[in-house]
């Protein structure tokens, strides 16, 4: 195995997470079989978001990208950078480090168009040969406390549709869909509850209802060439991140979705905050797959955030309000709902667990890195997960 037989980068946190405005605390351990000869040990910690992507028209392709670096720091470990080789003794070494994170970084995030990644990578600078490298990615949060957001996200939403059904060009009736949710701000772990009712009064099937936590992601990036000017574009993508649905309504029945919860996976907050390039947000839709006419599609914004409302830790129930409704293309804005003041936090909120992404891991090297690069390539951000006491029983679905 020749005589550096370890070398890695390791972080005082187990899952190496932490909030932004913390300090890193890390070393790099390294074992020699014997001694060996370089000139120095460094670290550099990256923090960039980087987003790429491109567009192909016959023959010819436009690309589009942007960068933001947040961190870019060097550190000695052992030597003289680009100073004289001096020989590292064999043995077991570890050599600390640490760095402060602004409190306005943003999350960590992993997309196919665009990431915002963190990263310390050690370096044995060796004179005359191949450099030895070793990388290990960490993942960042930027706090989005749903109590401090400027709209009242315990307020309930709801929509409804009217569809009219035909057949051999006859009216054959209508179906009419109302959905509802509890509230608007939720954090990973917590459930979204949701009503829904679907009146079928024609003499039709409906082919089915469902609901699915959709996440959608903006990406800016400016074009490469010179002639299409230096205005950012943007390129908008989707992803299903959960779903759940019913079987088909008989004509002339009605299906209620009761209470139903749809758990919020561990995912990146809403907006992605202190980010210029990248935008996060979420929609809980309701659908409604009809036969001979328009499908039904309901749908209620929400916020994700890292802090639960403060009333997601009551013991009592949740209770079903009044609702607003949701606004409509070319309707009135709906009235205006007296916000509610935050309750006081619980003395001790139950700390999170921190799960992996729930969309995988994803290829972390980059054209710095080689195929003698050390460290797990494969990776995933992770996130805080909360456990919430279950307040009703979940409908079957």
């Amino acid at each position: 195995m020749g005589k550096l037989t370890k070398f890695e980068v390791r972080y005082d946190h187990p899952q190496g997470v932490y909030q932004a405005g913390e300090v890193v605390q890390g070393r790099v351990d390294m074992v020699l079989s014997e001694p060996m000869s370089m000139r120095s040990i460094t670290v550099h910690c990256l923090a960039k978001g980087k987003v790429h992507w491109s567009r192909r028209s016959g023959k010819h392709t436009t690309h589009y990208r942007s960068e933001e670096v947040y961190i870019n720091v060097n550190m000695l470990l052992f030597g003289e950078a680009n100073g004289e080789s001096i020989t590292h003794p064999e043995g077991t070494h570890s050599y600390p480090f640490q760095i402060r994170l602004a409190p306005t970084l943003p999350s960590s995030y992993e997309g196919v168009f665009g990431y915002v990644r963190y990263f310390c990578k050690a370096t044995i600078d060796r004179p005359w040969k191949f450099d030895h490298d070793a990388k290990t990615a960490f993942t960042v949060l930027s706090n989005l406390d749903l109590n401090l957001e400027q709209l009242d996200l315990r307020n309930p939403m709801q929509g409804q549709q009217t569809e009219q059904v035909s057949c051999c060009c006859c009216v054959s009736g209508d179906i009419k869909a109302l959905f509802k949710i509890n509230k608007r701000g939720f954090v990973p772990g917590e459930a979204v509850k949701i009503w829904a009712d679907v009146s079928n009064n024609s003499n039709t099937e409906v082919l089915g209802t469902r609901v699915a936590l959709k996440q959608y992601i903006e990406f800016y990036g400016k074009c490469s060439n010179f002639f299409s000017g230096s205005s950012m574009q943007s390129k908008c993508v989707s992803d299903i991140l959960v779903t759940l649905q019913r079987p088909a309504i008989p004509a002339g029945q009605t299906d209620t979705w009761g209470n139903v919860a749809l758990r919020i996976p561990a995912i990146p907050p809403s907006r992605l905050v202190g980010c210029n390039i990248i935008n996060i947000a979420y929609v809980v839709k309701f659908y409604v797959s009809v036969n001979y006419g328009n499908d039904i599609k309901l749908a209620c914004d929400i916020t994700v955030g890292t802090v639960p409302l403060y009333e997601a830790y009551s013991s009592q129930p949740a209770q079903l309000p009044s609702m607003p409704i949701m606004q409509q293309p070319n309707a009135p804005p709906p009235p205006m709902a007296m916000a509610m003041a935050p309750s006081a936090p619980p003395a001790c909120l139950p700390p999170p667990a921190y799960e992996e992404c729930v969309k995988g891991r994803v290829t972390i090297s980059d054209e710095n890195d080689s195929k003698y690069t050390r460290g797990d390539m494969q990776w995933a951000p992770v996130y805080p997960v909360y456990q919430f006491p279950v307040e009703v029983p979940e409908d079957t679905v």
